[in-house]
């Protein structure tokens, strides 16, 4: 597997949550045989030093086709490599900030106004997060991308299983899970339906849905044949747009293997008892009452 494949399949595992609409685009990119992947991979843990402080990644899903879409998912992922951890913070899109040269908005509306960087900024400035480097994505072929490792298996309840059903044939699809609650293995168009669910709660409760997609996507790279993999990961190569240098490229390829063992920890912000719930369906808002509790809580989850 090339170093452009293993880096694409590295993408993959962080940025899949993040990618909840799109269309089909496919990669020519050539792959090589599983004994060259893992000799490639074995070679370059040996020479890695974990960096002293965790490696933050904005990951951005934008809903729409053009640089005017607004974030529909936004996660930071922390690499803490000392404590073997990756932590998993998501923002919820509906809260109110100051976005900095325009006026107080709803966090999702960042990138409208200045795209990523602004976006970045604006995170930064009113939850005191410091963020590396930013990933995202126009959300391409989430769909083709877990069918290529066979669905991802989740635990879901009835009225959650009864959503994807119900969406998936409003889409005209005949697939259905035909079991009661329980766990089940989720096609790659059933887990779209899951993951964008904003019927069955609020968008917390979406948020801690795609949390949970993501734990359950580790443990499906788990089990999943190298062929899979870079099945996978030849979809999700088209879909890169970073602004990580080339260094902290191979730095995160020579750790690939080793993330997928890595303890998964997870968060919200802003953080439990430190907002109010503003708006209706039609302009919900989140509005922050103590920023320095949440501030606080967000470190003391980063760093401690």
């Amino acid at each position: 597997m090339k170093i452009k494949s293993i880096l694409a399949l590295l993408f993959a595992f962080i940025m899949c949550f993040t990618f909840m609409t799109g269309c089909n685009k496919k990669s020519d990119e050539d792959t090589s045989t599983a004994d060259e992947a893992k000799s490639t991979a074995s070679t370059l843990e040996k020479t890695e030093d974990a960096p002293k402080e965790p490696f933050s990644i904005l990951l951005v899903g934008i809903d729409d086709f053009n640089d005017l879409g607004n974030s529909d998912a936004i996660l930071l992922l922390s690499i803490d490599d000392a404590n073997r951890k990756l932590k998993i913070t998501s923002f919820n899109r509906n809260t109110y900030v100051y976005i900095p040269g325009f006026d107080n908005a709803n966090l999702s509306k960042a990138y409208t106004f200045g795209q990523a960087d602004l976006l970045v900024k604006t995170i930064e400035d009113n939850f005191g997060a410091e963020i590396n480097r930013y990933a995202l994505a126009n959300l391409f072929s989430f769909e083709d991308m877990l069918n290529a490792v066979g669905g991802v298996e989740m635990t879901l309840n009835e009225e959650e299983i009864a959503y994807i059903n119900n969406m998936m044939k409003a889409n005209g699809k005949t697939q259905q899970i035909e079991s009661g609650a329980g766990t089940v293995t989720l096609s790659g168009e059933q887990a779209l339906c899951h993951v964008r669910n904003l019927s069955e709660g609020d968008e917390f409760l979406r948020a801690g849905r795609q949390r949970e997609f993501i734990k359950a996507l580790i443990a499906t790279f788990k089990k999943a044949t190298v062929t899979e993999l870079t099945s996978m990961a030849s979809l999700a190569i088209p879909m890169l747009n970073t602004d990580m240098t080339t260094e902290e490229k191979v730095s995160l390829v020579n750790k690939i293997m080793t993330y997928l063992n890595y303890t998964v920890e997870e968060c919200s912000m802003p953080s439990e008892g430190t907002y109010d719930v503003a708006g209706g369906m039609s302009d919900p808002r989140i509005i922050v009452n103590d920023w320095n509790k949440t501030k606080s809580d967000l470190n003391t989850f980063l760093y401690d």
